[in-house]
């Protein structure tokens, strides 16, 4: 129940095989305990997300308690000018601020940031403070 937040860094089976009955099982450990489930943030690339939003929907409800983080969301780019020149220094994250501020406040973290994995398609590594 203390688990706040799991990240998958790519689609691999040995990555990803296993979320789905984690999910159920947290679920069913705060009813158990007869407590309200709270919220699982849930880090992973935009294509397992797609994976897990159509399981979701046509198989079995599994985000009920979950909120997506996309990993393609948390890198950092650098803010280009009218002119599309690089502003120095000044690098921003696409993911929604508000999302971002209750991932870090639910986990305890500062920081969290992704960056693009040389190992297969769509994989991704994670660095946080």
């Amino acid at each position: 129940m203390d688990l706040k937040a799991i990240y998958i860094s790519h689609q691999h089976a040995d990555h990803q095989i296993g979320t789905i009955n984690l999910i159920l099982a947290r679920e069913q450990a705060f009813r158990k305990a007869g407590k309200s489930v709270e919220n699982l943030f849930i880090i992973v690339t935009g294509k397992y997300a797609e994976y897990l939003v159509t399981y979701h929907r046509k198989i079995q409800s599994v985000l009920s308690h979950a909120q997506l983080v996309k990993c393609e969301d948390l890198i950092f780019h650098t803010q280009k000018d009218e002119y599309m020149m690089s502003i120095p220094g000044d690098k921003v994250q696409l993911i929604n601020p508000t999302l971002l501020q209750s991932l870090l406040s639910a986990t305890g973290l500062k920081e969290l940031e992704t960056c693009r994995a040389v190992h297969c398609a769509h994989a991704f590594c994670l660095a946080f403070r």
